[in-house]
């Protein structure tokens, strides 16, 4: 039995129809997906309109903040106002374009907008622990470290932070200037190293835009070009766990012997967002003195809470009328060290294996 031999016209048509079928179906597929996209997008702009009806902003920042979401991040609005690295990306594109027209009275203005809009969105807290991406995320009261970058020797000159909006930052002497200060003027480059505490040291350069007399103060501008240089005592990881705190009465004499058997003032409610060995991070609703003492159970697996006591390093205000402190644990025995120690090296080897695997 012999199979028909089909004609080259008939191959030609056969091969035709298949590539139309499989176009129709790319077609369709690609069509599916964009409408599906659509739907996604509308969803997150109508959940965006609802936080902003919600918040506090004015007509104005309204305007500013959904021109800013529909041409930096036209396909994720709803990160893009409620993530801080996404926020982060959207005004950086958006102060480099405004850098390129040459307006320096809009270039500021828009700055300082979008910073108000960064406090209310809740985008102005960067977690101890985590890393900054901008000078941007620095925070006024921040210590600096600056220098020429011509200087062959550098000499160091302890500044402060003074202002932070998304246009600019401005630098301030510590103290009151003398003659010692240098001449530093608009163009003069600056080489900048800063110490987050708990996270790490940091290195970079800015140009300073405009410098002030009375009193004296440098407006530099912002950079991404962050070298960070790890320098913590002990490796720091995220921990998410809402808690009791438990306030304890200080120790006059700086005894903690028996603090583990001391009893509560008072409690209140609080997160713990990271932890180490040798401390905590906590946000909580109401400031408290650093003369107290701090009692929290945190949770771990395997086993019951174990409850810790601290002393308060530092305390700062963050958005939201809240409170962030970095307490130092004290009296612990070995027990308690050691779990804490344990899980706290299990997660870090969790962490840099995650991270090797994305790298590779």
């Amino acid at each position: 039995m012999e199979f028909p031999h089909p004609s080259e016209t008939t191959l030609w048509l056969v091969a035709a129809l298949f590539l139309g079928l499989l176009w129709a179906g790319v077609w369709i597929d690609s069509r599916r997906r964009k409408q599906k996209t659509r739907r996604r997008v509308q969803s997150e702009i109508e959940a965006m309109m609802e936080i902003i009806r919600e918040r506090n902003f004015s007509e104005e920042e309204i305007k500013i903040l959904v021109e800013l979401v529909k041409h930096r991040a036209p396909l994720h609005p709803l990160r893009a106002i409620t993530t801080r690295l996404d926020y982060d990306r959207c005004v950086d594109e958006e102060m480099a374009a405004l850098e390129k027209k040459n307006n320096p009275g809009e270039f500021e203005r828009i700055g300082l907008l979008l910073r108000d809009i960064r406090g209310i969105l809740g985008l102005d807290y960067v977690p101890f622990g985590q890393r900054i991406h901008s000078t941007r995320e620095i925070h006024a009261g921040q210590f600096v470290s600056v220098a020429k970058a011509d200087e062959a020797t550098p000499k160091w000159m302890r500044m402060i932070v003074d202002e932070v909006d998304e246009a600019y930052f401005t630098l301030a002497p510590r103290a009151k200037a003398g003659d010692s200060m240098p001449a530093i003027g608009e163009g003069d480059m600056l080489r900048c190293r800063m110490w987050r505490d708990d996270d790490a040291r940091y290195v970079f350069t800015t140009e300073i835009i405009s410098a002030e007399s009375g009193p004296l103060s440098w407006r530099a501008k912002h950079t991404r070009d962050l070298k960070r240089v790890q320098a913590r005592g002990h490796f720091r990881i995220r921990h998410d766990q809402t808690t009791t705190i438990a306030i304890l009465n200080g120790s006059v004499d700086g005894n903690m012997d028996n603090v583990s058997d001391r009893h509560a003032v008072t409690k209140m409610r609080g997160r713990i967002t990271s932890i180490s060995a040798g401390g905590c991070a906590l946000v909580i609703q109401q400031p408290v003195s650093k003369q107290v003492l701090l009692r929290i159970s945190l949770d771990l697996p395997g086993g019951d809470p174990v409850p810790l006591e601290a002393r308060i390093v530092a305390t700062a205000p963050i958005s939201g009328g809240r409170n962030l402190v970095r307490a130092s644990f004290v009296g612990l025995d070995d027990t308690r060290r050691d779990r804490v120690a344990k899980y706290v090296l299990h997660r870090q080897q969790h962490t840099l294996s995650e991270d090797q695997e994305v790298a590779g």
